[in-house]
């Protein structure tokens, strides 16, 4: 049954990304790594026509697996989309499988796949050509063999669970939450000895950490830094928690609402979750211990637990690395949307152990508030996958979609020298690597081929390359131009 909300997410990806997966620089790092990959064996993007840069950035495991595609024949610039709407179908099921084993229930586990594959959230998400989808599909696996080892203590469970921990933080960095969130599930689950939740702790981390610590030795020895980022102290702003807040409410909330309120309706929200606590304990049998009522919520007597920690543990490794690592880190859907599967999660199973209570006001409240969210999430979704499937998935893509010259600048590869404003773009429409613009003030070509200046306007790159352009004054000459790209000889 949870294949009919898989196959629906599928659909609407390969929908949206009619013209193909969203494209920002993390784009670039990875597909050309992948490609550069498959070509010469060497993992690293084109910073010129001549030089390979290193990928030390960002983790490898995506764009290895791009890699793979891309060693028997596929061209990933222009398939990653595939590849998402698959991640994303596999996530919704494992999404529908996990809400089934913590309330047994196919209708509620159904609920919760149908609501993830049209989550406005998770259909930006995997439209784009970057490593969010591989890691949503990691993350809750990783978490549901956790589960089943706690359930039937075989160590093989372990190790998967630990694997698929591993290969999460070798797609993001962020994946050592699933470690952390982890270990501290282990760590109060009851039923098992001390001493051998020690041991099962240690094996978990050992497995799960080991990939990034080879991967740590390798980046220290190229660049002599921490995954070629600064470490220091960056401020954390009113600003940046705001933004927090509001990504998270817009989840569930209008964003026409949130947009203007947000201070308002965090408070009435902390007051309903105060008060639906308050009723819940209330009408419930008082006798029952809290490790009964966690019982009652979650059939697999860990998920519960893991997922809860979980949205505890992401959000403060986020903000840590924004904090001490990487100021640039945003606090938008795209960074929290591994929170936006654990919330869904323990949403759906929360309104199960509602609706098993057998009141017929809670089963009102229950059945209002489910078809809010599906109201809620078709109505925000369906405009964003009609302008995706319109008008591309954002401005490099759109740009692409518009320009009448798009066959003319592929071909100047071939023809000649190209220098460009933004390196990512041109790679973008062609797959192939150009020259930064100023470095031609710096050294001209020696052969006597021909120069190409392509000028992307409304490329999101610094405008020194205008500068450039001015140095450049009488010895470039406009030859093409359309509203989206500008091409300029060299006059040699």
């Amino acid at each position: 049954m949870l294949i009919v909300p898989g196959i629906l997410g599928f659909g609407l990806v390969i929908y949206s990304t009619h013209w193909g997966a969203g494209w920002l620089y993390d784009s670039f790092e990875y597909i050309a790594s992948a490609q550069n990959l498959a070509a010469t064996g060497k993992l690293g993007f084109p910073t010129d026509i001549t030089g390979i840069e290193p990928l030390t950035h960002y983790p490898p495991l995506f764009s290895l697996l791009l890699g793979l595609f891309e060693a028997v024949g596929l061209n990933m610039l222009s398939h990653v989309q595939y590849l998402n709407a698959l991640l994303f179908s596999t996530t919704i099921i494992l999404l529908g499988v996990t809400i089934y084993w913590m309330t047994a229930s196919e209708g509620f586990a159904l609920l919760g796949a149908v609501l993830g594959s049209i989550s406005p959230v998770m259909l930006n998400v995997h439209s784009w050509a970057l490593s969010e989808p591989l890691y949503l599909t990691l993350s809750i696996s990783s978490i549901l063999f956790l589960a089943k080892f706690l359930k039937k203590d075989q160590f093989s469970w372990l190790i998967l669970a630990a694997t698929f921990s591993g290969l999460a933080i070798m797609t993001r960095y962020v994946g050592v939450s699933l470690v952390i969130s982890g270990s501290i599930g282990i760590l109060i689950f009851p039923g098992l000895i001390e001493s051998r939740k020690r041991r099962i702790i240690l094996t978990f981390c050992t497995i799960s950490l080991l990939p990034l610590l080879i991967w740590t030795i390798r980046n220290s020895l190229i660049t002599n830094t921490l995954y070629d980022r600064s470490f220091g102290l960056n401020e954390i702003t009113a600003k940046n928690l705001s933004t927090l807040a509001s990504t998270l409410l817009t989840w569930f909330i209008p964003e026409v609402i949130v947009r203007n309120q947000i201070k308002e309706i965090t408070a009435v929200l902390f007051g309903l979750l105060v008060l639906g606590t308050g009723y819940y304990l209330w009408t419930k049998d008082r006798s029952k211990s809290t490790h009964s009522l966690m019982k009652s919520l979650d059939a697999s007597g860990s998920l519960f637990y893991f997922h809860g920690f979980y949205i505890l543990i992401y959000p403060a490794v986020v903000i840590t690395a924004k904090q001490w690592l990487d100021p640039v880190i945003g606090l938008t859907d795209r960074m929290l949307s591994p929170l936006f599967i654990s919330l869904l999660v323990l949403m759906i199973s929360g309104l199960h152990v509602l609706w098993s209570s057998s009141k017929k006001i809670d089963r009102v409240l229950v059945s209002t508030f489910c078809l809010y969210l599906v109201v809620l999430f078709s109505l925000e979704s369906l405009p964003l996958i009609r302008r995706f499937h319109t008008q591309g998935v954002n401005t490099a893509r759109r740009v692409m979609v518009r320009s009448t010259l798009a066959p003319l600048v592929t071909q100047l590869a071939q023809d000649g020298v190209v220098y460009t404003n933004s390196l990512t773009w041109y790679y973008l429409w062609t797959g192939k690597p150009a020259n930064p613009v100023e470095l031609l003030i710096i050294k001209t070509p020696e052969k006597p081929q021909p120069i190409y200046v392509v000028i992307f306007p409304t490329a999101p790159v610094p405008p020194s390359y205008k500068q450039a352009l001015n140095q450049l004054s009488g010895k470039v000459q406009l030859w093409q131009e359309d509203p989206t790209v500008a091409i300029y000889r060299y006059r040699q």
